[in-house]
């Protein structure tokens, strides 16, 4: 019954029945798998749990130590909103508030990687107390997410092109991060793109 609701609540046809009803499907899956049943140490029956239920046990019973160490990797990208903004992203900050450095000479060509630019953020307040309550706000969740047994959290930078702004932000987040000993890539999307 469980799985013919959950069939019915997805919409999809089983792979064993895609002509024909669902418990057709369900019932050749069984006996398919009544070998390998059988044999089985452990059989969990799923009928009251979610996906995410199921993810805690199926990891719980077997990750391997390193793996039940190895925690959640955070990918830290730099984006501009004028390209779009990155798939898949968990939690996204803005930073078009900040003063561009696109408009001074000298920095227009550099990017949120270069010294002068980094510089030129990092004199403005803003900037410094940005990364400080991004820094808070980051690893007061990110043991959150991993105690959801998480193994991947996406947190997207975004200014007008993702050139210097976001690029120094998120290099500013990675650093963070990375000396709080938490797993980061660093990636940034829109950096090569002409104006």
């Amino acid at each position: 019954e469980v799985l013919v609701r959950r069939f019915s609540e997805t919409r999809r046809p089983h792979t064993l029945a895609t002509d024909r009803p669902v418990l057709d499907g369900i019932q050749a899956e069984r006996a398919l798998l009544a070998p390998l049943r059988s044999r089985a140490d452990l059989v969990i029956d799923t009928g009251e749990w979610s996906v995410h239920d199921l993810r805690k046990r199926v990891f719980q019973d077997f990750a391997s130590d390193q793996e039940a160490g190895a925690g959640l990797v955070v990918s830290v990208t730099s984006f501009g909103f004028k390209h779009g903004i990155p798939r898949g992203t968990d939690l996204l900050v803005d930073v078009r508030f900040l003063s561009n450095p696109h408009f001074v000479p000298g920095l227009r060509e550099q990017s949120g990687l270069d010294l002068p630019v980094r510089e030129y953020l990092e004199a403005q307040a803003e900037f410094g107390e940005l990364r400080q309550r991004l820094g808070e706000l980051l690893l007061y969740l990110l043991p959150k997410y991993q105690r959801e047994t998480r193994s991947y959290l996406a947190f997207a930078v975004g200014c007008t092109g993702g050139r210097h702004r976001s690029v120094a932000m998120a290099e500013a987040i990675g650093e963070t991060l990375t000396a709080a000993g938490w797993p980061v890539q660093l990636n940034h999307r829109d950096i090569e793109r002409s104006e």
